[in-house]
């Protein structure tokens, strides 16, 4: 049974995961707002994944395409629970830079370098020792990190600009217990 305690619990996690979403969804529409030329030419791209929404996690990116070769963008990526994935109920915010291999405008194999912005929970152990004996005991930390990392994939245009997209990247994190983070995209959006 649930206590008084525990819904409280639940409502600060939800009111946060609320207010995450929200931040995200400005954040896209301002860019959104502000990137409009005057040309014809489709410079924008919007991804999700799908089967992270399924998970129980967010995973939105927002490209604008600089060039024919490449293109500067964001991800972010939360959790809405963790009823299905037991993960450490952390967030990452990541910008990048992607150069593109296809005979096409931003289309095809790519590269490119990220920053992220990571938070999330680690779990700690401590050795206490007495005069009777010792025990590990272990608690959960908050840990926000800073990094910096590489990624590979591929984007690919098809009919009526429906975006498809694979990629990952692994970047190593500075300071903290977690000295890896990593980005990926599995997903379908749009150009316009």
């Amino acid at each position: 049974r649930y206590s008084e305690k525990n819904f409280n619990t639940l409502a600060l996690i939800k009111n946060n995961t609320m207010k995450k979403l929200i931040t995200t969804l400005a954040v896209i529409c301002s860019s959104l707002a502000f990137s409009q030329n005057s040309t014809t030419l489709k410079s924008n791209d919007i991804v999700i994944n799908p089967v992270a929404l399924v998970l129980g996690a967010v995973n939105v990116e927002y490209e604008r395409i600089i060039s024919e070769n490449s293109g500067i963008g964001v991800t972010t990526s939360f959790l809405l629970d963790d009823y299905i994935i037991d993960d450490n109920n952390g967030f990452s915010i990541t910008p990048y830079y992607n150069y593109y291999f296809g005979k096409k405008r931003a289309n095809g194999f790519y590269i490119g370098g990220y920053c992220s912005i990571n938070s999330g929970d680690v779990e700690k152990s401590y050795y206490v020792s007495s005069q009777y004996g010792g025990y590990t005991m272990y608690t959960t930390e908050k840990e926000t990190n800073f990094g910096v990392g590489f990624k590979f994939g591929g984007k690919w245009v098809v009919k009526n600009d429906i975006v498809l997209e694979i990629g990952t990247g692994l970047g190593r994190n500075f300071g903290g217990e977690n000295k890896v983070n990593t980005t990926g995209m599995l997903g379908i959006g749009k150009r316009f």
